[in-house]
């Protein structure tokens, strides 16, 4: 696999990354600078993301990882690839954890605030 990324100039896009740093791996590419980690989001039903705020019952996103060295032009290509299959790209810098990992204690705090302010834990939940 080495060999054919360090001929090509096309973005290398290495497997759905596990949840830590996308960095690492590619350190084991000749050019880092074209390395990009997508995670491509599984179907969720409305009852993890509501239909009210997707709009659907499956997630469209495309997770765009970026590692130390990965260029600017590399990320153009990979949110040019993600517009081609139909997928709405999300490009975050590299770190532990996927988007959703990284952001569902904010939403879980906001929900534990709000019934600690009153609210009926039901309401929360309908409110998703």
């Amino acid at each position: 696999m080495r060999s054919r990324t360090s001929s090509c100039r096309t973005p290398y896009w290495g497997p759905t990354p596990p949840p830590w740093p996308v960095t690492g791996p590619a350190k084991d590419v000749r050019r880092s600078e074209d390395f990009i980690g997508p995670h491509f989001f599984s179907p969720l039903t409305n009852v993890v993301v509501p239909d009210a705020v997707l709009g659907s019952d499956k997630v469209p996103l495309l997770e765009i990882i970026t590692g130390e060295k990965t260029s600017e032009r590399t990320l153009a290509k990979a949110i040019d690839t993600a517009h081609q299959i139909g997928k709405t790209p999300v490009v975050v810098n590299d770190g532990r954890g996927f988007l959703t990992s990284r952001v569902i204690s904010e939403f879980i705090d906001e929900a534990v605030a709000i019934v600690g302010e009153g609210l009926p834990p039901a309401s929360v939940e309908q409110a998703g």
